[in-house]
């Protein structure tokens, strides 16, 4: 802080031109996590699609799974409701993710359109 004051002193025109570009610095670093925010809520909303699309699939395999568990023989019913809670606790996730990671996106990219 000492040298920082006493340059200031010396040469205020240079401390300026230091100063702004520290600031462009920072704006560069916000930049770049701004962008890397946006990819991570991509990311994170395409997991949420995949999840919501491959629920079904992944609800077949838990029941199965259930199935093979229990001998070969289970209830009908007990085995649809594996399928079915499954099915559906796997499409909420998705969808919760899914509207994260797209409200991040439409935030992230409002924050790098701010920026331009």
């Amino acid at each position: 802080m000492y040298n920082i004051t006493m340059y200031l002193i010396y040469n205020a025109k240079e401390v300026l031109v230091i100063i702004y570009i520290l600031k462009e610095d920072e704006l560069g670093m916000k930049k770049k996590f701004v962008s890397g925010a946006m990819i991570i809520m991509i990311i994170i909303f395409i997991v949420g699609v995949a999840l919501i699309f491959n629920s079904s699939g992944i609800g077949e395999k838990a029941g199965n799974v259930a199935l093979h568990s229990q001998g070969g023989t289970m209830d009908t019913s007990s085995f649809q409701r594996i399928i079915n809670t499954t099915t559906t606790n796997f499409q909420i996730v998705g969808t919760i993710l899914s509207l994260i990671g797209g409200f991040g996106v439409l935030i992230s990219g409002y924050a790098l359109y701010k920026e331009l």
